[in-house]
């Protein structure tokens, strides 16, 4: 399936925000901002059950890379 606008193909990808990844994995905020051992463990396993939620709509999709915590309005929120 493409998806094309004004001519240009686009490709959908999924937003995963940092304030999701600790709780699927079951740590807090806390630990995810201040521990990188647990921040990179987080990420790994998280990816691994939103690649299983989204089935084989995963090939459609492509989810950005783990990084490290924004230093935004967003980390401020978490």
């Amino acid at each position: 399936m493409k998806y094309v606008y004004q001519g240009k193909e686009i490709y959908p990808f999924v937003e995963v925000y940092s304030d999701i990844i600790p709780h699927i994995n079951g740590i807090t905020d806390h630990q995810f901002y201040t521990n990188p051992a647990l921040c990179t463990k987080a990420w790994k396993e998280s990816l691994a059950v939103i690649f299983e939620y989204f089935g084989e709509y995963v090939q459609l999709l492509k989810p950005r890379t783990p990084s490290a915590p924004s230093l935004s309005y967003g980390h401020l929120v978490s």
